[in-house]
């Protein structure tokens, strides 16, 4: 009996430990099992710390570049080329000399017209010359030799008058003949006629020219000085067609094209090079009226040329057309472009990013962490192992960036991969955890 009254309770002691430790091992064995289908559910992600930055809100659009500068390189007067000192790609200077056209011709006109204008010249040094001479008058030189002229002429008639006396005398008495009395008369006359030259010389002398002479004299110079200036017109038009065989650029840039070479004809009008000034550059946009009173003269681009994809080119507005286009409800905006290399050519086709509005130390999220659903903007938050739908709300934005105003504080951890697979509640493995998203 006494042996019975201590085995009674070993042996349900030890049933008791033996049902607690199967209880225990089951439950043990049912929680490794449901921690493992947990973990077979859970998908895996990458999440991200969300921290404060910068952010530009943008207006993407897209137009042409062109220049404000270039010109056609013509010839102003016809001629045969005589060399090109340029070629495609080359840089050049407003006012440098590009073509040069033959000189031979024009050279030799140049001569000639220099030697009429040294003839006109001179032909009006003799006019007004004698012009002069008339209005000042007879010098006292010439006034003594006309009275010397005078005194001589009279002595030579008186002398003359006394012989024709004496041999008509002789002749009416027959001592001399005939022949000689019209010698002596022929000898009378021409003294009279000396007398009377030298009476009138003396007279001209003293009363100086006529008006009729000095108006004539006048009515001279004015056409040798009429004389001189065709000549020199003449002279100047050579001159102007002597420069023109210099054929210079209209701009500075870089030679686009070349359409001639030596040799060749060039005529008047006709291009024979094409330059550009690179560093005019611009791209003309349409930027529609809703978006149009974010853009100001002097807002900041990005510029990417899709001819060359490596280069991204910065440039500001300078230009915003007043009026709007009725049919596309939008304005025409230029942007310059600073500093655009050789390889930007007009008629490429450009993107342009305009920065429009910056805010700085606010919370920003990469565009496709936000999920858009019902009207509504969500992200993916992590909460221990699983994943929370968080609802937020939005503020500037670009093609990259998002701006959260409201239902993000700093320090969470948002899922950034994976985020569209997840629902609200699932369990997630992170996989990688980074820094800012």
């Amino acid at each position: 009996m006494r042996k019975s009254g201590w085995l009674v309770p070993v042996l349900l002691a030890v049933l008791l430990a033996l049902f607690i430790g199967r209880a225990m091992h089951k439950r043990a064995a049912e929680r490794k099992a449901e921690a493992e289908a947990t973990s077979a559910r859970a998908l895996p992600v990458q999440t991200a710390r969300v921290e404060l930055g910068d952010i530009e809100a943008t207006i993407e659009t897209s137009g042409t570049i062109a220049v404000r500068e270039e010109a056609d390189v013509a010839a102003k007067i016809p001629g045969r080329v005589a060399s090109v000192v340029v070629d495609e790609g080359d840089t050049v200077r407003a006012g440098q000399v590009v073509v040069k056209l033959e000189q031979d011709d024009i050279l030799a006109q140049l001569a000639q017209a220099k030697a009429a204008v040294q003839a006109a010249e001179a032909a009006r040094g003799a006019a007004r010359a004698q012009l002069t001479a008339l209005r000042t008058g007879a010098r006292t030189q010439e006034r003594k030799q006309a009275e010397n002229a005078v005194s001589q002429a009279t002595a030579n008639f008186e002398n003359a008058q006394k012989t024709y006396d004496r041999m008509k005398k002789l002749y009416d008495m027959g001592a001399i003949s005939k022949e000689q009395m019209d010698l002596v008369q022929m000898q009378y006359e021409i003294a009279k006629a000396q007398y009377d030259s030298a009476q009138e010389q003396l007279s001209l002398v003293n009363e100086g020219p006529r008006a009729e002479d000095i108006e004539a004299a006048e009515h001279r110079l004015q056409q040798a000085e009429a004389g001189v200036a065709q000549a020199r017109a003449a002279l100047e038009l050579v001159q102007v067609q002597l420069a023109n065989t210099l054929i210079k650029s209209p701009v500075s840039g870089h030679i686009s094209r070349r359409m001639i070479e030596p040799g060749e004809m060039a005529a008047p009008g006709v291009p024979l090079l094409h330059v550009v000034n690179n560093q005019t550059a611009y791209v003309e946009v349409s930027i529609p009226n809703v978006q149009i009173g974010k853009v100001k003269v002097g807002t900041a681009a990005e510029i990417t040329v899709d001819g060359v994809p490596a280069l991204s080119l910065v440039g500001r507005v300078t230009e915003v057309n007043p009026a709007s286009d009725p049919a596309s409800r939008s304005r025409r905006v230029k942007i310059s472009i600073q500093s655009p290399p050789p390889e930007v050519k007009p008629g490429m086709f450009a993107r342009v990013s305009l920065a429009v509005e910056r805010r700085c130390g606010v919370v920003v999220l990469p565009r496709h962490v936000v999920i858009h659903k019902g009207g509504h903007d969500y992200v993916m938050v992590r909460d221990g192992n699983m994943g929370r739908e968080r609802e937020v709300t939005l503020g500037l934005a670009n093609q990259e960036q998002v701006e959260v105003t409201g239902g993000l504080r700093p320090d969470e951890e948002v899922v950034v991969v994976g985020h569209e697979l997840l629902k609200d509640g699932d369990p997630i493995e992170v996989t990688k955890q980074g820094g800012r998203p």
